[in-house]
This record gives structure tokens, sequence and C-alpha cells, in this order.
């Protein structure tokens, strides 16, 4: 049983991994070495540089690579000590009260090492932090600079020629935290701490049945699959195609993926047809009305009271809903409709709001780039009344 654990743990052909590089550039690709899939991804850029599949599959998730070389080399699995800067090691704690730099002057003639010489370490193998060491030795004026000033100038130098790529097994909070970063409007700008919140308030937990129409490219539906593990039902609204990118570079197993049926939206929204190769359709989804525990929406296509109208009533009686969008408005419209037609009770709408901090010695402050403070907004409470108009 526990060879067959670290078995699963391997990286295999055509599984997904996110590849991040020091530089906190990221990517998710497909393993497909020999282009069956797409001819044309074979291999992963990063630092301006291919790296091969065929090299990353057989390693386990979550492991290190360094990528300073011409060929990739496998260090090792991602410990505490694969984020440490050399600065940790080489800078001293100390520092004398009111040291300063300035006695000394860029000058280019501080650097004893040429750009040839750099060169030619690095066809013989003197690469990554080895090489950095070897530049500080050459530095006539490393000593004299400030801590601070030594610390900005290792990692200057290790943004330059420490090349590490790691890679990890995707999971829904790696994911979510990458496609913010660097997609934010494939997921419809939703934050992981907000998705938490969907998923907590709208009661998505093993054994329930949960209703789900959003256009997060199957972030919110793979979050719920995979909080649920196979156990309960989850009914995935989807419009003409479903996309649920998220859900496969997820690399969910069968179990997790067996409990989601899909149903097209114009089904939901318009009646179908009296015809009878449509009564069996109309069975079904007359069957899965009032079947719902939950029910999360997350469509910036559509006005939610257009949504609710159409999905009210596969929600079951004292069942929970969770509905998030971009803007404010949008949800006070929404709030406003719930209230006037007695639909729920408990009803809130937050905003959430979070803010990242630098935390380092004596440099502890809030981060000054903050792109995606703002969350969106989520309304939530409990369902009492049917809709009737």
């Amino acid at each position: 049983m526990e060879k067959e654990q670290q078995t699963q743990r391997l990286i295999k052909e055509a599984f997904h991994v996110l590849f991040v590089d020091s530089q906190e550039n990221a990517k998710v690709s497909c393993m497909d070495p020999e282009g069956y899939f797409l001819p044309h991804r074979r291999h992963t850029k990063l630092f301006k540089k291919k790296i091969p599949h065929k090299e990353i599959i057989g390693h386990p998730f979550n492991s290190e690579f360094d990528a300073s070389g011409e060929l990739i080399k496998y260090i090792g699995p991602i410990t505490a000590k694969s984020f440490k800067s050399l600065a940790e090691e080489v800078v001293s704690s100390e520092t004398e009260f009111g040291a300063s730099n300035k006695e000394l002057y860029d000058t280019n003639t501080s650097q004893k090492l040429s750009s040839e010489e750099i060169a030619q370490m690095q066809s013989i193998g003197i690469v990554g932090k080895d090489l950095v060491k070897e530049i500080l030795k050459n530095s006539a004026t490393f000593d004299k600079k400030t801590v601070y000033s030594q610390a900005k100038y290792i990692g200057k130098k290790e943004k330059k020629y420490v090349k590490k790529v790691f890679v990890y097994s995707p999971t829904v909070y790696l994911l979510a935290k990458h496609y913010l970063n660097h997609r934010p409007e494939k997921i419809g700008f939703m934050r992981f701490d907000t998705l938490g919140l969907m998923l907590h308030m709208g009661d998505v937990r093993p054994g329930n049945t949960v209703i789900i129409n959003e256009t997060t490219s199957g972030l919110l539906l793979a979050a719920a699959a995979e909080r649920m593990g196979g156990e309960g039902a989850i009914q995935y609204i989807f419009e003409d195609k479903a996309d649920i990118e998220v859900l496969s570079e997820l690399n969910a197993t069968s179990k997790i993926k067996r409990i989601i049926t899909m149903t097209n939206m114009k089904l939901v929204f318009d009646k179908p047809p009296e015809a009878p190769s449509n009564l069996l359709i109309g069975e079904i989804l007359k069957s899965q009305e009032g079947e719902g525990h939950g029910l999360l929406i997350a469509n910036l296509k559509y006005h939610p009271i257009d949504l609710l109208r159409a999905l009210w009533k596969r929600l079951s009686k004292s069942g929970a809903f969770a509905i998030y969008h971009r803007y404010l408005q949008t949800l006070v419209d929404t709030e406003a409709f719930i209230k006037e037609n007695k639909l729920a009770v408990y009803l809130h709408l937050e905003e959430l709001w979070l803010r990242q901090y630098q935390v380092l010695k004596d440099r502890t402050r809030p981060q000054m780039k903050n792109e995606h403070s703002a969350g969106g907004y989520v309304l939530y409470g409990y369902k009492v009344n049917e809709l009737f108009i």
C-alpha cells in the first residue's frame, strides 16, 4: 500500500503540473514529452529557456530543479531551505550604528571579474549560488556596504544567476493564487479567501447536493468537488460549452469527478418542448427540483436575479446559497429583490479585503503592490420561500 502511494506522487505523462520559478513566474503545463496532445508543447518556457517535459516526468511532485546551467538538474524535494536567500548565509545580522554607503561610488570598477570570465565560469559548471559567491569574493566594495545594501546586492545577483524551478502538484489553492496573479479575468477576479467563503456559506460538504453556476473556468466547481471528496452530488449548470479547465488541471481522480452532472443552461431557462425525445429531459429536470442543499452562483455574464429565477426552485427549503459578484451594486439589487419577495433569512452582504505584509527583521510593512486587495462581494443566506415570479 505504501509503495502504491509513493508511485501516485510521481509525475506521469498527461499529468498537469504547476511550474513556479525563483522570480515568481508561474505556468500550468500538461506533461506531453512527445507532443502527442499538443505538438508544440513538449516543453515549458521559463527564464527565456525551454524546460523539457521529459526531464520532469518520473520525479516526485513538489520537487526543486536547478535551471542555471545548460541542463535541468533535479535537486530534491521542496523544503524551507529552498526559499532561503544567500544573504541569510553571507550577511551578518550585526551592523554598526550609523553605518552608511556615503563613501562608496558607482564607478563600475569594484567588480574584478569581467563578463567574459563569468561566462567562462558558467561554461565549466560554476553556476547558481556558487557563481554568486565568486562574484561576492571579487567585489572590492561588498564588505564596506551596510547590511541592507549587502542583502540588496545579493538579491540582485541571485535574480540574474540563480535559476530555480519548483514543480508543484496543482491544488485548488495554488491554482486560484496562480490565476489571480497572472490571469485574474479567467477566474472572474475571485480571490482564494473569497472562494473559501463561498464554499463555507454555500454548505459545500461531503454528502450534500450542490448546484453550481459560474464563469470562473471551473475554479468554483473544482473547489467544491475537491472538498466533497467524491461523496454527494454536484449539479453543474453551464452555458453552451462547459469551461472547466481548472478542474482538468487539478488532476482530479474519477472518484471526485463522478459526482458531477452537467446541464445546459438553455434547458434550465427555457422549458423543454413537449416532444417525445424531450420528455426524459423534462422528467430529469423536474426530479432535480428541491434537491439542492447548497446553491453557488459566480456568473459575471448574467444578472444574479435572472439566475435566481431559473435556479431557485432547485434549492431545497432551508438550503444555503452564496452569490459572488465583482461589483457591489449588482448584489445590492439582488439583496433587495430577495427581501422584497421574502425568499430568505440570515441575509448577509460582505466585502472581503486582504492586505499582504512583508515580514523581515526591522523591515515589516504592508506590501506596496496590492493589485488584488478587493476580492469582490458575496451575498449569502438561507432559503425559506419559493419564488413565483
